[in-house]
């Protein structure tokens, strides 16, 4: 047995009818890839927008549109033929087409119009995405001159047909209108899977008019290809044939350029160097040894850092000497040749001499037709712009230089795509059809077919092909009729490793040229009808409601429908409008059976579209198909349902043995009210809770079958697990006489008017409330319904056997094995497991992917929790992978249902740890498993454990136990062993968290029980030591532990030196000291030791030759720190890797990965080929290094750096597969801006270094221009500037900047713009053209530092004779330029954009490079999570990503500055914070309708973008809208009204402040009466719903601000308090002036002279009080200065010090002065009232 009665099963995980379900695999759908549709825009007409859109359609493998694609497409069906038929509408086109060339016609525009939106939205292109280039045209065509000619109109696909009208009229120019049509088209396409996948992009090529003008000029035409070429190309060939290049000769200057290139665009350059083979090259040409690439923590880092840190000792250590090292070292970087090139590449392919020769100019290249079109275009721009803001995100918009050469273009291109999420990597897979022979499959089984298409026509590696999830059905038909069509085998297609069988030759052709679009849904089953019938007690209910949820069917239960009739509250209403009900309840009352005519009437009505059940009224999904629970009961029902033609495909017979006793159990324990016939509560509340599962006998009999479905598992004997059933919930209603008769129960299902019957005899009998409620049996007559069940159901199978398939299953069976034999039986597409046969197995290759079990065996996992390996010869393949079984039995319960023992979706979690420890005395067993203990795993002495045991064990048991443990030396019988090691996987803690025994098993039969029983363990620990080694650490151990037993009974007998117990104690532990020095007893313990030895050497072998467990062999002769270390080493995988213990990771090839991945088997992983431990160790999100090194997981392909990189993911699966893929690279443009002498110039060196980031000063951009000989515009104009010995002006050197980081180089590494711009205009200059930094880093620094800076400087240069411009009247102008912008550049980035750092440039260079690292860091992570947020339509937080405070006041959201989350949480209007803090942008989608005509039932839905922002309150707001931004986004709107702050100026006769003046908050707020009437403030004023109101203060003003609903409709008492008005204090008389302005200030004075009564020393008491009246008041005076109270303070405490040299006589005098000292020091902070508030104004309120 594989699992004996003694192991536990694993306690189930999906004991829920919905954790039941979710485990049941969907059948595979192609996974997802994102399609791109990308349209080329010129920004004038004539760039050669062509050869750049071709190439990039090629590396994407997608359709190419364009003028010259069109005309290949019209010519191709124009063909001779001699075949009498009506010619088709693309032949027409093309004859049409072909006639007008013949007569040597220009061929009309319009004419390409129509084949441009027919290859738009072809099959292909929607398939593969398309690359649209060529729209819109040069000329004006007008919308009023395009008239499409009804005969001449080429057709569209009937599948798709849109009725849209939108962009009919809002474009004039008709190229740019149907180029809206075709960019609405795609993005209106929309599916359940592929809606999120389709992005538009548009790639726009920007030149300058004049550059463009020269640039056509020189370019040349091949008049045979048509292939433009321009004239840098045509005159480098010319010029390397003209110095000797021959054909087939190597050309050395564009080999140059390309390593140059490579170095550019390898991504994997990292550091000072590049890496070449293992040799690191600085870029001063110096070759140094070392190991190629920075470490993997940041190695390159930390060595730049230790090598700034060693110049830093140097140059201290040598003074002078250090810092003249210094400054030839920076004369030497001046030389150092750039990183990057940012020149324009000046090396082409050489042209043929024979393509030279023939090369012409075009006429429409001279200049006077070059301005006419650009004239032409201008007028379109305005339109083109607008389509741009209408179809196009920003982030999806790629603007290139198009003055760079073509190959740096489309680096550049395909790059920028990357960044957008554009897999480059992963292309489109195309369908491929398999030939069949006419007669191939005559004569041969559907097996025979599938082998034969297996291996056909397979490339070299190709694994085998599969089956596809639809089987023999045809994904086409399906996909248009919803109808399972299969006419025969002969029409396969091969398709991602898979074969699909179509029906006909137009389901091929429309499958092979977009197979996505039929396979994005996973096949299932509708419309099936099933009935499921079986005794009380089956679990019938719970079968049904998983079908009805898994197949979408209406659940119909007639028990249900009667218990709503029952449960209505207006039982009158119900009846009247109910008639069936009302004959229902009388037949009841009666004591008759309902008549099944009136059931079927009860099926007919749930039958009906209008009702809904309870398990159904959840589902968005319209229901298609039925499941009736528990119908028909009867023999009677039965033939009423046939006469009726409410016939089931499938009747599905639960069947349970009455005599069974856990049926009886469950019977008992249904108990009910005995005065309501309702569940009994205290059981309801328990059964009922949905977290609280019913139990389910297990599983013992196997499915039976009546010979009409029979399964290949009928030998099969299930497991015994318990699962849940729902059905105990719901017994059979009904129960049946021997006669057939139909008589009520007393439960409310079983007699629907329990409830109603029990209130009537309430009403009749009014005694019977008096009597209390017990629980009674709810089915008393138990087996009365049970037996007329049996008794009839032969006749209602024999009727039903011609109508419907039938199927007889054992109800013992586990809820989910039921289910999967229902399933396998019923559904074509459930993925099955299949048995491989001893040749299959032997034909598997050599490295093949093993299941999510890995080796190990899934039934024992799932059963028994244990760690058993599977054999090789029972294999079974589920799902593409191979699983091996431990046995015959387990395969039979494997391929019943597979997905209820492996988990295909995520990594299996494998059992608790369980380790056996091995060795003799002195091994050092508690010492190594001590080490283990922190992991919480238990620690387990078997001996004690033993005595444990027994504590708890029966009376026999017990007995044994004690008897084994003394009379036999404590080895225990194989029985008493069995029972206490299976106790181990049974009980808390060990089950969940394992166990580290010590000193078990102890003999060889101790290891045959372990074996016999099936008790697999992780691994066996054996420590491995030598007698002689072992007997000298026990005698240490005991030699010590008798030396302190010696001490401690020697101080215990000088204690009590006549205690003879004491005497006796300490001459025993003399004896044992002296016992353990003697050679007999080191012979003893080795004799021990060596039988220790011998017995686990013989349970070693045991384990070896009977055992599939490792043995883990550890020397232990060393000392215990290697030993613990080789130990930990060792069970790595055991404990620090147990969540990837299960992993089934492989290695594979390089060629057999990119085969799988060409071929679509196998996809790329989320990591792409970027090496996911590289990026786990080091997580800078600058650095992405790709691998060359492929493992397999699943169905993706992982890369690695190195093969220790994919040693390190095979071990930890997990791990590596939990990390966050990689988001796309954001490469930063960042300034760095300071005084002179900052140490900018330096920073952004070591910056650019160590991130690979372009550097850019003013002078290498100029350079770069010069030194590229650009035939452009602004490189003549530097050259002539600068040969006249001209300064540039800021216009030339603001273009240079825009061209030199506009250039591809610095796109795709990210730059840093070292001391530019440096004033106000430069930087508006470049805002307006679209360069904004993501951070401008400004050094500050003062000018004391600046000045100390220069002086030293300038010394060392005189001293080592190396001038240079940093002259002090040199820095101070710079300085001074750039003190004078500094306020207004800070103004502009930090104030528009908040993307201004400010750092402290004093300090060290290690700190500013930290300060610089961090913030690069912490901005390239925001705007990675902004685009990467955006990509997925989710909100986005757009703090510290550069977008300007204008352009998101100009888009703010409905809510404008209000945050939604207050408005629709709290009902407040609460204004969000200024900037972008707390700010989201979030895309708000416009539902428009679209129905696709010649798809039933498919509509979709259009989205049009609109980014809009949304202001929050606080941080908390906005984490709560990032989470779910639809319910506020598309929540309730502000209100119609707004309250707004106003001044007195809007109060202009006759408008007057509402409530007379008086504050709304207040009188609303406060208490009833007068005190709530409180006049406002003038000074705060409000208005809402052009209402003005005053308030109290600010803080009412907030309140009304915030609901000012609440506060708008008050109204004022009738009786109101006098009025207060404001006078004049110094017009009151003496005594009313005196009252209101110093009375409170003397009456408190006055009290704290009766507090303290002062008496100063010769001094009246009158005067004493005087004078402390006169203290305080100056101390509590709010209007005096500081120092008065001070100066009050030090005069005391000076007289203080004087009574202190005679305190006897001084000493009250000195509390006295202490006391005065205290209350000045802390004068009393008395709260002021409104009256003194105005006492300072010299104004009172007063009547």
């Amino acid at each position: 047995m594989l699992t004996p009665p003694q192991l536990p099963a694993q306690p189930p995980t999906r004991n829920t009818l919905e954790q039941i379900i979710a485990a049941i695999p969907s059948p595979r759908c192609v996974p997802a890839v994102q399609t791109p549709f990308l349209v080329f825009l010129g920004s004038d007409p004539g760039i050669n927008t062509s050869g750049l859109a071709r190439e990039i359609a090629h590396a994407l493998n997608t359709e190419y549109i364009s003028p010259d694609s069109i005309f290949g497409a019209i010519m191709a069906p124009f063909t001779i033929t001699e075949i009498e038929r009506p010619p088709t509408e693309a032949e027409k086109f093309s004859k049409q087409i072909y006639g007008t060339l013949a007569s040597g016609e220009a061929l009309d525009t319009f004419l390409f119009l129509k084949w441009y939106e027919k290859l738009s939205l072809s099959e292909d292109a929607q398939f593969r995405g398309f690359v649209l280039d060529g729209l819109p045209f040069a000329t004006n065509l007008q919308q009023s001159k395009f008239l499409i000619d009804k005969e001449t109109e080429p057709s569209f696909s009937n599948d798709r047909k849109l009725i849209d009208n939108s962009n009919k009229n809002e474009y004039k120019h008709v190229d740019i209108s149907l180029l809206a049509k075709i960019l609405s088209t795609c993005r209106n396409a929309h599916s359940e899977h592929n809606s999120s996948r389709r992005r538009l992009v548009l790639v726009e090529m920007k030149i300058l008019a004049k550059d463009l003008e020269t640039q056509r000029i020189a370019q040349f035409v091949d008049p045979v290809t048509g292939l433009l070429y321009t004239g840098g190309q045509v005159e480098y060939s010319r010029r390397r044939r003209r110095e000797g290049w021959t054909d087939g000769t190597a050309d050395v200057e564009n080999e140059a350029a390309l390593v140059e290139e490579d170095r550019t665009w390898d991504f994997d350059f990292v550091g000072d160097g590049s890496k070449r083979n293992g040799v690191v090259k600085n870029i001063a040409g110096v070759v140094d040894s070392g190991e190629g690439e920075d470490k993997e923590n940041g190695g390159a880092e930390d060595e730049d850092e230790e090598q700034e840190t060693n110049e830093e000792i140097d140059e201290e250590d040598n003074g002078v000497e250090g810092e003249e090292k210094k400054k030839k070292k920076k004369g030497k970087d001046i030389e150092l040749p750039l990183r990057f090139n940012l020149s324009n590449k000046s090396t082409w392919k050489i042209l043929s001499q024979e393509v030279l020769d023939r090369l012409l100019k075009r006429p429409e290249d001279t200049p006077e037709i070059i301005r006419s079109e650009f004239d032409q275009f201008s007028v379109k721009k305005i339109e083109i712009t607008k389509l741009k803001e209408s179809f196009f995100d920003p982030l999806n918009i790629i603007t290139l230089d198009a003055t760079q050469h073509p190959d740096i273009l489309l680096k550049s291109a395909l790059n920028q795509l990357s960044s957008l999420g554009f897999s480059l990597i992963e292309n489109v897979i195309s369908a491929k059809r398999l030939e069949i022979q006419p007669g191939t499959f005559t004569g041969m089984t559907q097996n025979d077919i599938y082998t034969f298409l297996n291996a056909m026509e397979l490339e070299w590696g190709e694994p085998q092909r599969e089956e596809s999830s639809w089987g023999r059905f045809c994904p086409v038909k399906f996909f248009k009729t919803g109808d399972l069509v299969h006419k025969g085998f002969e029409l396969p297609v091969s398709y991602r490793g898979n074969f699909y069988f179509l029906s006909d030759e137009d389901s091929v052709i429309k499958f092979i040229a977009n197979p996505n679009k039929f396979l994005e849904n996973a096949p299932c089953l509708s419309g099936i009808r099933v009935c499921v019938l079986g005794g009380p007690f089956t679990g019938k209910t719970a079968q049904a409601k998983m079908l009805a949820k898994i197949y979408n069917l209406k659940y119909i239960s007639v028990d249900d429908i009667l218990e709503e009739w029952d449960q209505d509250p207006n039982q009158k209403e119900l009846k009247t409008r109910n008639p069936m009900y009302k004959e229902i309840v009388k037949r009841c009352r009666s004591g008759q059976s309902i008549a099944p005519e009136t059931m079927i009437e009860l099926v007919k009505m749930a039958l009906q579209d209008s009702y809904v059940p309870a398990i159904n009224k959840n589902s968005k999904k319209t229901t298609s198909g039925w499941v009736i629970d528990g119908f028909p009961r009867t023999l009677d029902e039965a033939r009423a349902m046939v006469v009726s033609e409410i016939i089931p495909e499938f009747v599905i017979f639960l069947t349970n043995d009455i005599n069974d006793e856990r049926v009886r159990v469950r019977m008992r324990n249904q108990l009910a009210d005995s005065k309501s016939g309702k569940p009994w509560k205290a059981f309801a509340q328990q059964s009922t809770s949905r977290n609280t599962p019913i139990p389910h006998p297990p599983s013992s009999h196997p499915p039976t079958s009546a010979g009409r479905i029979t399964t290949p598992f009928r030998n099969f004997k299930p497991s015994s697990r318990e699962f849940r059933s729902s059905d105990s919930k719901k017994p059979t209603p009904v129960t049946y006489s021997k006669q057939n008769k139909l008589t009520t129960s007393l439960h409310p299902k079983g007699n629907p008017f329990a409830s109603t019957l029990s209130q009537i005899s309430n009403k009749e009998v009014p005694d019977l409330c008096q009597i209390p409620a017990l629980s009674i049996t709810m089915i008393p007559n138990f087996d009365n319904l049970f037996n007329g069940f049996k008794e009839e159901l032969p006749e209602i199978i024999k009727l039903l056997e011609n109508k419907a398939k039938i199927m007889e299953i054992a109800a013992e069976q586990a809820i989910p094995t039921i289910l999967a034999v229902i399933q396998s039986s019923i559904d074509f597409f459930l993925p099955k497991a299949t048995e491989l046969s001893e040749k299959q197995i032997q034909e598997l290759p050599s490295s093949f992917e093993l299941g999510s079990t890995k080796e190990f065996c899934p039934f024992a996992l799932r059963q028994a929790n244990i760690l058993q390996k599977g054999n090789p010869q029972i294999a079974v393949k589920y799902l593409g992978q191979i699983y091996y079984l431990s046995n015959e039995d387990a395969k039979l319960a494997f391929l019943m249902e597979p997905h209820n023992y492996v988990n295909v979706r995520e990594l299996m979690a494998p059992p608790p740890p369980r380790f056996f420890f091995l060795g003799p005395k002195g091994s050092g067993k508690t010492s190594c498993i001590k080490n283990f203990e922190t992991l919480g795993v238990p620690h387990i002495q078997f001996t004690d454990y033993v005595y444990q045991y027994a504590k708890t064990a029966d009376m026999s048991v017990k007995e044994e136990i004690e008897y084994m443990m003394k009379e036999n030396a404590g080895v225990l019988s194989p029985i008493l062993a069995e029972v206490i090691m299976t106790s181990l996987f049974k009980i808390e803690p060990y089950a969940s968290n394992g166990f580290l025994i010590e000193g078990f098993p102890r003999t060889k039969v101790e290891a045959e029980v372990v074996v016999k029983h099936n008790m697999y363990i992780d691994a066996v620990i054996v420590l491995r030591i030598d007698a002689d080694v072992a007997v000298k650490r026990i005698v240490f151990e005991k030699k010590k532990d008798a030396k302190a037993k010696k001490i401690e009974a020697e101080e215990t007998l000088k204690k009590n030196p006549l205690n003879p117990k004491a005497v006796a104690n300490f001459a025993l532990a003399q004896s044992n000291v002296k016992k353990y020095n003697e050679s007999a007893v080191y012979g003893e313990l080795l004799d021990v030791v060596e039988k220790e030895n011998n017995r686990i050497s013989d349970v070693v072998n045991t384990f070896e030759n009977s055992w599939q467990v490792p043995l883990i062999e550890i020397d232990c002769n060393k000392c215990l720190r290697p030993i613990i270390g080789n130990l930990k080493k060792n069970l790595i995988p055991f404990f620090e890797n147990r969540k990837s213990l299960l992993s089934n990771a492989m290695k594979i090839d390089f060629r057999e990965a990119e085969m799988l991945m060409r071929l679509g088997i196998k996809t790329y992983s989320a990591f792409g080929k970027i090496c996911p431990v590289t990026v786990k160790k080091n997580a800078s999100v600058l650095k992405r290094p790709t691998g060359t090194k492929p493992a397999l997981y699943r169905n993706h392909v992982y890369y690695f750096r190195s093969e220790e990189d994919r040693e390190e993911f095979l071990a930890n699966t997990f791990e590596y597969i939990s990390q966050p893929a990689p988001q796309p690279v954001v490469r930063p443009h960042i300034c760095i801006l300071g005084r002179t002498k900052s140490g900018k110039t330096a920073l952004a060196a070591k910056i650019a270094a160590q991130y690979d980031l372009v550097h850019l000063t003013i002078p290498i951009i100029i350079n770069s221009i010069i030194n590229g000989k650009e035939k452009i515009n602004l490189a003549v104009q530097i050259e002539n500037y600068l040969k006249n010995g001209k300064s540039l002006p800021e216009d030339v050197v603001v273009d240079a900047v825009l061209m030199v980081t506009s250039r591809a180089v610095c796109l795709a590494r990210g730059f840093i713009l070292d001391g530019y711009p440096q004033t106000m205009e430069q930087a508006k200059t470049l805002e307006q053209h679209g360069l904004i930094p993501h951070t401008v880093f400004e050094l500050k620094l003062t000018e004391e530092e600046v000045n100390l800076r220069s002086e030293k400087d300038s010394k060392t240069n005189i001293r080592l004779k190396t001038p240079r411009l940093d002259f002090p009247k040199i820095s101070q102008l710079r300085d001074e330029t750039h003190q004078s912008n500094l306020l207004s550049l800070r103004a502009l980035y930090h104030g528009k954009y908040e993307n201004w750092i400010e750092i402290d440039g004093s300090k060290s260079k290690w700190y500013l490079k930290n300060e610089v690292r961090q913030h690069l860091e912490t901005g390239v992570t925001r705007q990675q999570n902004y685009k990467d947020l955006k990509r997925k339509g989710l909100a986005a937080p757009i703090f510290d990503i550069g977008l300007g405070i204008q352009e998101i006041q100009n888009h703010l959201s409905k809510f404008g500055d209000y945050c939604p989350v207050s408005l629709f949480d709290k009902g407040e209007l609460s204004k969000g914070l200024t900037g972008t803090n707390f700010t989201a942008e979030f895309n708000v989608t416009a539902f428009i309708f679209i129905i696709y005509i010649g798809s039933p039932f498919r509509i979709s839905l259009s989205l049009e973008w609109q980014g809009q922002f949304y202001k929050m309150a606080s941080k908390d707001e906005l984490q709560v809208f990032l989470e779910t931004p639809e319910k506020y986004a598309y929540g309730p709107d502000l209100p119609e009204f707004l309250p707004q702050r106003v001044s007195t100026s809007i109060l202009v006769f006759p408008r007057q402040i509402e409530l007379q003046g008086y504050c709304p908050v207040t009188l609303s707020d406060g208490p009833p009466g007068f005190e709530s009437i409180v006049c406002g403030s003038m000074e705060i004023l409000a208005e809402y719903e052009n209402k003005v109101f005053s308030f109290e203060t600010e803080l009412k003003l907030d309140r009304f601000m915030r609901t000012p609903w609440k506060f708008v409709n008050l109204e004022l008492p009738k009786k109101l308090p006098p009025k207060l008005v404001q006078i004049n204090v110094g017009q009151l008389p003496l005594i009313g002036f005196l009252e209101q302005s110093i009375a409170t200030a003397l009456t408190d004075a006055l009290m704290e002279v009766g507090k303290f009564r002062p008496k100063h020393p010769y001094t009246s008491l009158r005067l004493s009080a005087a004078k402390y009246v006169a203290l305080y008041l100056k101390a509590n005076n709010s209007n005096s200065k500081e120092w008065i109270p001070e100066d009050v303070v030090n005069s005391i405490s000076s007289t203080l010090v004087d009574l202190e040299t005679d305190l006897p006589l001084n000493k009250r005098r000195i509390e006295q002065l202490s006391l005065e000292v205290a209350l000045l020091a802390n004068p009393v902070k008395q709260e002021k009232s409104k009256r003194s508030e105005e006492l300072q104004q010299e104004t009172i309120m007063i009547e």
